[in-house]
């Protein structure tokens, strides 16, 4: 069922525009906004500086309530009801949980602007994706971050927890950008939160990228992460997709990096069906 849902899906992102209805953002946001009445974020932030260390006791386990609340539900229903609907349920879930279409057109934009050379509006449209150019990374690097994040990452769970994964690692990815705008004290819990479930995929989805890049540059820095707890996932990603696929652009061309960074990307999803596909033939996988 893992294998219809994600070749289902994946197929439909590329070729459906998604309506209001079919963005994690839309559930997320009024999610959050939920919570925000109970004051269960907000007695937090505002609270002066000398009560906090209080507040953070008090609110430490709701914290991991709001987090795991969404999938807990969701994983209650999927297990609750037959393959039928186990099928419908995680084909939808996957379907709003995976892609953001507000990104491909902001990397559609990017694409148009650097075509035409207004390297103005390539800025603008970097910075729509969150590309910070004092980072130390390039563009093309953080493509691929954006794609893991928001295909890769979304897949893996989901192949291992069917619709509650896609929810639980939606809830987190959202509330972590969210608090990590808005300053709020609990940024950094929720950040940690969100590299644990980063930890396991982030290597398997660098993994592909030697199998499907330069295996022999890409294996050494693969290795280097293997153990490492402390670095972030995004330079994890960032690092071996760069040892992993060779990039020959000119020196003011704006499209050739991060186009190429995005094949290699692309070809790691396609893997991943591969593998999906042949344990599911092999029986290893429902």
């Amino acid at each position: 069922m893992a294998l219809v849902s994600l070749l289902l899906v994946l197929a439909l992102e590329r070729i459906v525009t998604k309506n209001q209805f079919w963005r994690s953002d839309v559930y997320l946001e009024k999610y959050a906004a939920m919570l925000r009445t109970k004051s269960w974020w907000s007695e937090a932030s505002e609270s002066a500086e000398d009560e906090l260390n209080k507040k953070e006791r008090k609110l430490g386990w709701q914290l991991y309530v709001m987090l795991l609340l969404p999938a807990a539900v969701v994983w209650t229903i999927q297990v609750n009801v037959g393959s039928f609907w186990q099928l419908i349920l995680g084909t939808a879930v996957l379907m709003i949980g995976a892609g953001c279409p507000n990104i491909r057109a902001s990397f559609k934009g990017y694409l148009q602007a650097a075509n035409r050379g207004d390297l103005e509006a390539c800025d603008l449209y970097s910075q729509q994706l969150g590309y910070d150019p004092s980072s130390g990374r390039t563009f093309g690097q953080h493509v691929v971050w954006v794609n893991y994040v928001h295909y890769m990452a979304v897949a893996l769970w989901f192949i291992a927890l069917g619709a509650a994964g896609v929810v639980l690692y939606s809830v987190v990815r959202h509330f972590a950008r969210t608090l990590n705008e808005e300053g709020h004290p609990f940024a950094q819990e929720v950040n940690f939160f969100w590299h644990v479930l980063d930890w396991v995929p982030v290597r398997l989805a660098t993994l592909g990228f030697l199998l499907v890049g330069d295996f022999s540059k890409g294996v050494g820095v693969w290795m280097r992460f293997l153990g490492d707890s402390k670095a972030s996932s995004q330079q994890v990603i960032a690092e071996v997709a760069k040892a992993a696929e060779v990039v020959e652009a000119g020196k003011h061309d704006c499209t050739e990096e991060p186009c190429t960074m995005l094949r290699l990307a692309k070809r790691n999803v396609m893997l991943m069906l591969v593998v999906v596909a042949v344990l599911t033939l092999g029986g290893w996988m429902a």
